[in-house]
């Protein structure tokens, strides 16, 4: 199964020596109501800079700033610290991830974003990206990541390493983690999210500070099928969409246990149909790209719905297998793109291609091929926060 803390990437820390983290870790489980338990617990996986089962305390989040800046700006860094940045893949010397990890320190030490005791603070996109996510509620997982990489891909062999889209729509959002992941990428491009409920509205408001996009990225709090976006019609360049994937009657899987988790997997207010009719009506008619991530077993209804919604010139299906130890099991997830122009035709003549998330026969699953390697080295290169 795929369980979204396991699969949420770079939230695990890839080294057991990040002594900075775990001594954060250690102080955040020190709840100012319970005391400390003399047992020592069962070691858990870390996910993040303060691990998801704890609260987060001022004590802590001070920790997780200056390992941060230790890692990144202070000179000489001690040799462990360079030993774990290699471990995990972070790059320390450009001046670019130097630059953006100063802003992020900077707004942590500030509390503009306010991390709050229900929240969890976690590093992505090796370690360019921090994001603010519920603790028990809905969490990001590697769907986010897979349509983020392959939106970047797409848009690149369709329009070249050098053009940016005019504006990127991230229609149901969540936390922002797509919306961020390609404005970063893109620098001059503006981002509009598009998030139905409102804590998560919220949050990805807050992420976007964090990350540095205050003044690059509109969040929207609305449902797509009622949703005002009159001036936009025709004139997207980029949109993406990680949709619910489920009918409100489908109970072929257990329900989920919050209304939060009901209402990001369920079609309760908008259905996959609403969607396209909602992408086609904004992009742009011969530069507009859109990309879907969508269940595998799931693509009979996909294909339906853009059967029934009609309008879409090309349409492009890209089956992502897990690769790794389990490269014979089948794709778990589709990303589809389509556009109402001849674009995608022209740029990308395979209507079907296969895309590997982890090196064949590799047992460390933070390691990833290098259509994903390439778009985290590519963040953050045009940013100065």
């Amino acid at each position: 199964g795929r369980h979204p803390d396991r699969m949420l990437v770079g939230m695990r820390v890839c080294s057991r020596r990040v002594s900075s983290l775990r001594a954060c870790a250690t102080t955040a489980s020190v709840s100012s109501k319970v005391a400390a338990p003399t047992q020592q617990p069962r070691k858990r996986k870390q996910h993040g800079p303060l691990q998801k089962q704890i609260p987060v305390t001022p004590n802590a989040l001070a920790q997780f700033i200056k390992y941060r800046r230790d890692l990144f700006l202070n000179m000489p860094r001690p040799v462990e610290l360079d030993a774990d940045a290699k471990a995990m893949g972070v790059e320390v010397t450009p001046a670019y991830v130097a630059r953006l990890a100063a802003f992020q320190c900077d707004v942590l030490a500030s509390e503009h974003v306010g991390v709050q005791p229900d929240e969890t603070l976690d590093v992505i996109f090796r370690h360019r990206v921090l994001l603010l996510q519920s603790r028990k509620g809905y969490r990001t997982t590697s769907d986010a990541m897979l349509l983020t990489c392959r939106a970047a891909e797409l848009w690149n062999e369709v329009h070249g390493d050098d053009a940016s889209p005019n504006i990127v729509v991230d229609v149901c959002a969540g936390s922002g983690v797509v919306g961020i992941g390609l404005g970063l990428r893109y620098a001059k491009s503006d981002v509009l999210a598009l998030e139905l409920q409102s804590q998560f509205a919220e949050r990805c408001h807050r992420n976007a500070i964090l990350n540095g996009l205050a003044k690059r990225m509109e969040v929207v709090n609305g449902n797509a099928s009622e949703v005002d976006l009159s001036h936009h019609l025709g004139s997207v360049d980029l949109l993406v969409c990680n949709p619910p994937y489920m009918q409100v009657d489908d109970y072929s899987t257990r329900d989920p246990q919050s209304e939060e988790r009901a209402l990001a997997r369920k079609e309760s207010a908008a259905t996959i149909d609403d969607f396209l009719r909602l992408t086609k009506s904004l992009l742009h008619p011969t530069r507009g790209i859109a990309l879907f991530v969508y269940p595998q077993k799931r693509r009979d209804r996909m294909n339906d719905a853009l059967d029934r919604v009609g309008g879409f010139h090309s349409i492009r299906w890209t089956d992502v297998h897990r690769g790794g130890i389990s490269y014979h099991k089948p794709s778990a997830t589709v990303i589809v793109a389509v556009s109402v122009g001849d674009i995608l035709a022209k740029a990308a003549p395979d209507v079907c291609t296969d895309r590997l998330m982890h090196p064949v026969g590799c047992e460390d699953v933070t390691k990833y091929t290098p259509w994903i390697e390439d778009f985290f080295s590519s963040i953050g290169l045009h940013v100065s926060p």
